[in-house]
């Protein structure tokens, strides 16, 4: 196994400003306590409805280590409401990074 640095910011495609500042806290409990992920934080902007999810993941490669960043993330949104099926017609993708935890540079995201 090998360990990754992600950052993962999905953009709310259908909530108002205050509803994302009500959910916020609940997306964040829930996305700490998400197995498979360690290391985790997330950052929230109101103004654009971006949040920005943060994580330590192994995996046996980069798309393995994504697919448990994104689950996690998939866990933490549908926990505090987002539907499940159709959460992403909820959330866009908007930017996403992964590298090699000895490489990792945090904040440095790639346009999806």
């Amino acid at each position: 196994m090998m360990n990754f640095y992600m950052e993962l910011e999905v953009q709310s495609v259908d909530v108002t400003p205050e509803k994302f500042d009500e959910v916020f806290d609940e997306i964040a409990d829930a996305l700490h306590e998400c197995t498979g992920i360690e290391n985790a934080d997330l950052a929230g902007n109101s103004a654009t409805l971006i949040l920005t999810f943060s994580m330590d993941v192994s995996g046996r490669d980069e798309i393995a280590a994504f697919t448990t960043g994104l689950s996690a993330v998939r866990t933490a949104l549908h926990s505090a409401g987002g539907s499940t099926p159709g959460w992403e017609d909820h959330f866009s993708i908007f930017r996403h990074l992964i590298e090699k935890a000895s490489q990792a540079q945090k904040g440095n995201l790639v346009d999806a």
